[in-house]
């Protein structure tokens, strides 16, 4: 029971691999025509209690794009690309991955959510969101 609070409480994070930006908001530019993965969102716990990855986080679309389409494909990514330390472990994550409406250019935003129902505490559930402003070029 021990391990299990302190892998609650001090282990668990969600992170977009691909962005250095603000965690709420994240921008970027992307192609027309074609779906890009816009980062790879993930739950892993702390090192000290190896590396370790608990289930699957439910993914939501709070807010569809207006000129294209959101979606979640589950990929598998080295540990050591995730979290320093965690060398030899494979993680598993949702890649968000938008795809712009044929032939359109110009911006767009959407809104995306992770909800932890695994990881009640307090008989509360654990939910983080991200907002992306795209620009379609």
């Amino acid at each position: 029971m021990k391990t299990s609070v302190k892998l609650v409480a001090v282990a668990l994070f969600a992170s977009l691999l691909t962005q250095q930006a603000d965690a709420s908001t994240l921008r970027r530019v992307v192609s027309a025509n074609k779906s890009t993965s816009l980062g790879f969102f993930h739950v892993m716990a702390d090192r000290s209690v190896g590396c370790q990855q608990p289930a699957r986080p439910k993914m939501l679309v709070e807010r569809a794009p207006q000129h294209g389409a959101v979606s979640f494909k589950w990929t598998h990514h080295s540990g050591n690309q995730v979290q320093s330390g965690c060398k030899g472990v494979t993680v598993g994550g949702w890649d968000v991955v938008y795809t712009p409406a044929r032939g359109y250019h110009g911006p767009d935003t959407f809104r995306i959510g992770a909800q932890y129902d695994q990881y009640l505490v307090g008989g509360v559930s654990s939910y983080s969101s991200d907002g992306f402003e795209l620009v379609v070029k």
